[in-house]
């Protein structure tokens, strides 16, 4: 019914079949390592306990040495608080360290971006990015790689770089409302393997970027 806080430092294991149902304007902050222990059997579902008025999503504050490993994870439902405080722009926001994210699941988000790595390295792969109003992917500041994944029916950027470098492949991109793949402010991308369809442009590179 309120927001889900952890204390700094303490590392939180999220065991396979867990179900967190977060109330209107509520979200999990983690002040320190997380992981997740879905399988494909047992997934990890977190969701809105009010289909209508969502919640606010998943926050990772890490220090530059901590692991987080995320497998077999399903967030959906997340919206937009006009009286949030944190002023968050991700329905997952990882802060530093390191994330793996794989076989994961966002669907349904309706927020600025589905997950946000920002200032941080990371590794996401098989994960798959359903009906969102906004980007699916942004990296602010990041190093890492992207492989396996899917997105369908993104209302802005399906993958979005600042200030990164960015490796990815075998990625499938259909129904994009705005870039396919946005590669801005000073980013290094570079890729394989895409096939990208019903998009309003497919790659852009701007801001003294590489692609």
């Amino acid at each position: 019914e309120e927001d889900l806080v952890f204390p700094a430092g303490a590392g939180v294991a999220v065991r396979p079949g867990t179900r967190l149902s977060f109330a209107p304007g509520t979200r999990m902050v983690v002040r320190g390592r997380l992981e997740v222990a879905g399988t494909s059997q047992r997934p990890v579902v977190f969701t809105a306990a009010e289909k209508k008025d969502g919640w606010s999503g998943v926050v990772v504050l890490q220090d530059p040495g901590s692991r987080s490993m995320i497998r077999h994870l399903r967030i959906d439902g997340v919206t937009v608080d006009p009286e949030d405080r944190w002023g968050l722009t991700g329905a997952l926001t990882v802060h530093r360290g390191f994330s793996a994210i794989e076989d994961t699941v966002f669907r349904d988000i309706a927020v600025e971006d589905s997950l946000n790595v920002v200032n941080g390295r990371f590794r996401i792969a098989r994960c798959r990015f359903e009906n969102t109003s906004s980007d699916a992917i942004d990296i602010d500041f990041g190093r890492g790689s992207i492989a396996d994944s899917r997105f369908l029916g993104i209302g802005g950027d399906a993958l979005d770089f600042s200030g990164s470098i960015v490796q990815a492949s075998d990625i499938e991109i259909d129904g994009v409302g705005d870039k396919a793949i946005s590669v801005g402010e000073g980013s290094d991308f570079s890729g394989s393997g895409f096939a990208i369809t019903n998009v309003e442009t497919a790659i852009a590179s701007k801001d003294r970027s590489v692609a």
